[in-house]
């Protein structure tokens, strides 16, 4: 029977479709998971199941008309805005129209410039952690790239926490010994934590986090004292 390759291996290709449906991927790690789901129908599986999942989240996102003075500072940026006058060739509605379309272009051009650049702009993740509920349902998402000191959560859903709690993210080590505390987390849909060498090479060495709810600051004790409440095994990519 022919050796499978590591991505074949369930926890790697479904880790990698959510980092990708998130947009959490760059680089050459983005192009070679284009070339992959081209090629394998269970990685266009995984994706568009990932892609259910969060679907439902986009549909909350209320639309934002941008203030108009957002317009002239993008002209005024790029070289092409010139204060209105009353009458004429500035006042012509047309015109305005026209360069509003230039401004948004240049922007959606700055944009895939920056998208362009070389890998070190977009980091590729060294490792990448999607922890679950106790019913399985993704709530967090853990991404590192590599060659960097920051750790980066999204959160997919908005964790109920009472205002006398906080979460704490653990990395659970093999061989049984105890988790270790990387972080009590603040309260937004993304966290970037800052981790020193100590923390990272805890992280590397760990087969999982875990986050538990703990009093207000964190474990008074350094250990888990609440209950854990979403965990998910991390793959080094």
């Amino acid at each position: 029977m022919p050796r499978l390759d590591r991505y074949q291996d369930r926890k790697v290709f479904e880790a990698l479709a959510g980092d990708y449906v998130l947009g959490t991927m760059g680089g050459g790690a983005r192009r070679r998971f284009l070339e992959l789901m081209a090629e394998r129908s269970y990685m266009r599986e995984a994706t568009a199941v990932w892609e259910r999942r969060l679907h439902p989240l986009g549909l909350n996102i209320i639309p934002i008309t941008p203030h108009p003075r957002v317009w002239r500072r993008i002209r005024r940026e790029i070289g092409t805005y010139r204060p209105p006058h009353p009458a004429g060739f500035w006042g012509n509605l047309a015109v305005w129209r026209s360069i509003a379309g230039v401004a948004v272009l240049a922007c959606v051009g700055l944009t895939l410039w920056q998208t362009a650049l070389p890998p070190p702009v977009t980091p590729t993740p060294a490792y990448v952690a999607v922890l679950v509920d106790a019913r399985q349902a993704p709530v967090i998402v853990a991404t590192a790239p590599r060659d960097t000191q920051r750790l980066t959560l999204l959160m997919m859903q908005a964790p109920k926490l009472g205002a006398k709690s906080d979460f704490e993210l653990w990395a659970i080590p093999g061989s049984g010994q105890a988790p270790v505390s990387i972080a009590v987390l603040p309260r937004n849909q993304e966290i970037l934590i800052d981790l020193d060498d100590q923390d990272r090479q805890v992280i590397l060495s760990s087969g999982a986090f875990a986050i538990s709810r703990e009093p207000k600051g964190g474990s008074p004790t350094g250990a888990p004292t609440g209950p854990v409440l979403y965990q998910g095994e991390l793959v080094t990519l």
